[in-house]
């Protein structure tokens, strides 16, 4: 198990083209009442890990890909105009992904820490009475998450904070018993199904590959699905009235906070979400939906887990990669001869070098080369003249130590 260039392509090639599905398939009802919001955020974190683990396994299939991984690998293995051997296109285009990914990280860092800063700067208030309303709709929980409820002038819209030091966060001003009740079920929801966290490794992985345009597609899309799939989550055993509630109680906190130019937490989970109205609208739209009587049957929880695994199991299965023809003439213009043998035989001498047993002549072997073939063939050993006999029956590795010794492949 191992990363290669033809694997990372092929993963960063599954994994854009399976963001854009997904994105697609979210604009179809018909797709979401089959496929709720929870399995769609796995598969967009599914996406952003394959990304991460871009890995070679064993049982995976090649793929000759000529025309896509041709100039993938030409462009690795090109150099540098001016510095001929020295430096490669490759570790010019390294360097730049880490130097941007370094860049854009601590830029992250750096806006957190002031919106924290911010945040510790605002006065707040302890409220008693809110604290015993998250209380109450903790209980029954199998496992209380510690919580504190504070009231923060200042602040544009109720929030969720903190991975470790968990705060809810509401704006100092007069709230009805019944919002007070969605507003802090809608954050504990949040904390509920580790969205926060979920918000933070989007973050991390825009950083890593912002050359990637479908990574903030992904993000931008995530923190949508994010909302949708709690707000369905509150109100999965509401009345008709308490959804009407809910939803006006987030309208009247958009109206509240679009008229205000106050502190929005940076990677924090708030009741409005994202300001912009298309969002909200799309949000009432699923919440709207609700309502209405399902005829469909949502995929059930065992299946999607075997698609789950059959779809990772199906994104290692193989692997992209350059092919090319067999050269007539080598580097200096003479005509190479190929061996048609499907048997390359290799000579283990006392001394500890190698020689290869071609056509009745022994050719000398390299012993790093001879070394790799041995390590990664399949070996019969005989004894020969009193001499280790080594049989490689490797079609690829005699390819490789032909090219390595300018004989051709």
């Amino acid at each position: 198990m191992h990363t290669t260039l033809f694997s990372f392509v092929t993963a960063v090639l599954l994994s854009s083209l399976l963001i854009v599905v997904l994105y697609l398939s979210r604009k179809s009802a018909k797709t979401i009442r089959m496929l709720n919001f929870g399995y769609l955020a796995c598969l967009y974190l599914f996406c952003l890990g394959r990304l991460f683990f871009s890995v070679e396994l064993p049982f995976a299939a090649v793929i000759r890909a000529p025309s896509l991984m041709n100039p993938v690998h030409d462009v690795n293995e090109a150099n540098l105009p001016m510095m001929e051997g020295a430096f490669l296109v490759s570790d010019l285009l390294l360097l730049v992904w880490a130097v941007g990914s370094s860049l854009l990280f601590a830029q992250f860092l750096i806006r957190y820490h002031r919106g924290k800063r911010d945040i510790d700067r605002l006065p707040k208030q302890e409220n008693q009475v809110l604290q015993k309303i998250l209380d109450e709709l903790q209980r029954g929980n199998k496992r209380r998450i510690p919580i504190q409820v504070l009231c923060c002038s200042g602040l544009s819209t109720p929030c969720g904070i903190g991975l470790l030091r968990r705060q809810i966060l509401l704006p100092s001003q007069e709230y009805t018993e019944e919002e007070l009740f969605h507003i802090l079920r809608h954050e504990l929801q949040h904390f509920q199904t580790h969205d926060l966290l979920v918000k933070w490794m989007i973050r991390v992985f825009q950083c890593l590959f912002w050359w990637n345009p479908l990574v903030y597609l992904l993000g931008k899309d995530m923190d949508q699905v994010l909302e949708i799939k709690c707000d369905l989550s509150v109100v999965k055993n509401y009345s008709r009235q308490e959804t009407l509630a809910y939803m006006r109680t987030i309208k009247n906190q958009l109206e509240q906070a679009i008229h205000t130019e106050k502190i929005v937490p940076v990677a924090s989970a708030s009741l409005v979400g994202n300001f912009a109205m298309s969002n909200v609208e799309e949000r009432f739209l699923y919440l709207a939906e609700s309502l209405k009587p399902n005829q469909r049957k949502e995929l059930s929880k065992p299946a999607f887990a075997v698609l789950f695994v059959a779809l990772i199991m199906a994104s290692y299965s193989f692997v992209l990669q350059s092919s090319y023809e067999a050269p007539e003439l080598d580097e200096n213009g003479e005509k190479i001869q190929y061996m048609q043998e499907d048997e390359i035989k290799l000579l283990h001498k006392k001394d500890g070098s190698y020689q290869e047993i071609c056509q009745d002549e022994l050719v000398k072997v390299p012993n790093y080369i001879a070394e790799e073939m041995i390590e990664r063939g399949k070996l019969n050993a005989k004894k020969v003249d009193r001499c280790p006999y080594i049989s490689l029956n490797d079609q690829w590795l005699c390819a490789f130590s032909k090219r390595r010794r300018g004989m051709g492949s």
